[in-house]
């Protein structure tokens, strides 16, 4: 399953100020690529002008292949991923930070390094020239510091699956979701997710 949260109307108030929020779940039934993509569809953006999908954890950029080719070239795409995930929040809990060392049995430097070069070659060979950028940074520091009055209209997290990690990304996600001026013809902003399963019992 993968949990998708709609933000419609300008006029709610959540812990970003200014959305009303519906959560909907889909059903797994295709690739990552393919639903994210059915889901730009459906809520308006593609057609839109200047529209900006945000995928956040990238790896293998399997998906960002997919979105770059099943959606028009009108979308950009930022991917985000620092190709860097030993790096532990004390805020873990055990379980995690046991699931974490396992995880670095496959996410080691070299492969990291490796996967990362392959995605910078999928970023880099997008066209049009300039549709698509790579930006080798963790989730909070391109939140941050990246989407400074731009803002964006869909973003796809399936990065760091622990609780404190994804808690703070729905929140900073959140604000460059409010950042994107309104006015663009667009119905809605769309926050959506990966992983809601057992496995990850932080993205749960």
């Amino acid at each position: 399953l993968g949990l998708l949260i709609n933000f419609a109307s300008i006029q709610g108030n959540i812990d970003c100020p200014g959305f009303m929020v519906e959560a909907r779940f889909h059903d797994y039934c295709c690739s990552s690529g393919e639903v994210i993509a059915a889901v730009a569809r459906s809520s308006g953006i593609v057609g839109a002008r200047n529209a900006t999908l945000v995928e956040v954890g990238v790896e293998t950029a399997v998906t960002s292949q997919e979105l770059l080719d099943l959606l028009p070239s009108s979308i950009s795409l930022i991917g985000v991923d620092p190709f860097e995930y030993d790096m532990p929040d004390p805020e873990m809990t055990h379980d995690e930070k046991e699931q974490r060392k396992m995880l670095q049995i496959r996410y080691n430097k070299k492969w990291l390094n490796s996967v990362g070069d392959v995605a910078e070659d999928i970023f880099a060979s997008a066209k049009p020239v300039g549709r698509a950028k790579l930006l080798r940074q963790t989730s909070l520091q391109a939140a941050e510091l990246c989407f400074e009055g731009t803002g964006a209209d869909f973003v796809f997290i399936d990065g760091d699956h622990s609780q404190v990690a994804v808690g703070k990304d729905v929140e900073a996600w959140e604000r460059v979701l409010a950042q994107k001026p309104s006015d663009q013809g667009l119905p809605k902003k769309i926050l959506a997710g990966h992983d809601f399963t057992q496995m990850f019992l932080g993205v749960v």
